[in-house]
């Protein structure tokens, strides 16, 4: 079984996918899951908060966008980092 783990930003769940969209299926022709293959977003190693482009989108939005990947570490729904740095 393999892990990745992937910051809970959207660009960063998108470039996951885009890079490891090979691997995270079993065959291309029947785009089924590859159940080997685990995909945890972490809230602590996403990158630096500076911008607005630097603030996550709610954690219920991101289960709907990306509902392959375990958000069980991300346990917010809102943005609290983004938050404090207001």
């Amino acid at each position: 079984e393999l892990l990745v783990v992937s910051s809970p930003m959207t660009r960063t769940l998108q470039t996951t996918f885009g890079v490891l969209e090979p691997l995270l299926l079993l065959t291309q022709e029947q785009q089924e899951p590859n159940e080997a293959i685990t995909v945890l977003a972490h809230e602590m190693i996403r990158e630096t908060v500076n911008y607005n482009c630097d603030r996550r989108r709610s954690t219920s939005e991101l289960k709907r966008a990306f509902p392959m990947v375990d958000f069980s570490m991300v346990t917010s729904e809102e943005d609290y980092i983004w938050n404090s740095y207001k």
